[in-house]
């Protein structure tokens, strides 16, 4: 099962941990931290979902909502707005932005998706984490399965 990127480089932040108990609901993230997914088409799914959140790509002021056509108006308001907002820290960018996706999409499509299956996870991770050490397998439980993921220590 291929584990959620974000969780991967960051499971306290992409957490159940991070369970908003106060009003009892599942927190956001829940999906992130297992048992994961068993194909890159359910990854990027999970993607999509859980980590395209409506931002501004200014002052990273997040648009929250279950509607997203609500939030992208929302943001649409924003950017028209007389006095522009104020450039924000760049360590503020939460999920994945459009350029991004753009990326995501080009990967190649048309190789088998269970022969290459971790390769392509390692590609949704240098795409997500441009210059960022890649992890020793895409998989949260790896030492159930040493001999599958041997072969990919040395990336």
């Amino acid at each position: 099962m291929l584990a959620c990127p974000f969780h991967k480089r960051d499971p306290e932040k992409y957490g159940i941990q991070q369970t908003n108990s106060a009003n009892g609901k599942k927190h956001k993230y829940r999906a992130c931290t297992g048992p994961g997914f068993k194909s890159i088409q359910r990854l990027k799914e999970h993607l999509k979902r859980v980590h395209s959140p409506v931002q501004c790509n200014r002052c990273y002021k997040i648009f929250p909502g279950t509607d997203r056509a609500t939030c992208l108006a929302n943001l649409s308001e924003h950017q028209k707005e007389s006095d522009a907002c104020e450039l924000g820290d760049a360590s503020k960018k939460e999920g994945i932005d459009a350029v991004q996706w753009a990326a995501l999409e080009r990967q190649n499509r048309k190789k088998n998706q269970e022969a290459h299956k971790l390769e392509k996870w390692f590609e949704i991770w240098d795409v997500l984490f441009p210059g960022a050490k890649r992890p020793e397998t895409p998989c949260e439980y790896a030492f159930l399965f040493p001999h599958f993921f041997s072969r990919n220590r040395n990336h």
